[in-house]
């Protein structure tokens, strides 16, 4: 996808450097300065990957301040504070993964919320009702 991206960028370039000096000198440049940079980016990683999954067996031993009724009760209260076009809320609690997400596809949001974040020791309840 980020490469498809990237020529349809150099494509854009080149129109723009026939109509306004009449020749695409100045887009062989953009495009191999666009094509390295594009590199480049791919092969760094600015975030650590996020492993705290694998610590959800541990804290399952724990009572959370997020329990599974609190989980509940929160996705609870943000599905029924939209009173129209109420989006998807996804309420995975036995999914171990330490993160929300969203997405909206054809015009159709969908929030995904994990009981992985719900039982971190760092989330209370306001926390958790914040994210979603």
């Amino acid at each position: 996808m980020r490469f498809g991206l990237v020529h349809l960028l150099v494509f854009l370039l080149s129109l723009l450097s026939l109509s306004a000096y009449g020749s695409n000198a100045f887009t062989d440049d953009a495009a191999s300065l666009l094509l390295n940079a594009n590199l480049d980016v791919n092969l760094k990683q600015f975030m650590p990957d996020n492993d705290l999954w694998m610590e959800d067996d541990h804290y399952k031993n724990f009572q959370p301040n997020v329990n599974q009724v609190m989980f509940n009760k929160i996705i609870q209260a943000g599905r029924d504070a939209y009173a129209s076009n109420a989006p998807t809320i996804n309420a995975n609690w036995d999914d171990p993964t330490v993160n929300a997400s969203t997405m909206k596809i054809f015009g159709m949001v969908t929030i995904n919320m994990y009981g992985g974040l719900a039982r971190r020791p760092e989330i209370i309840p306001e926390g958790f009702a914040i994210v979603l």
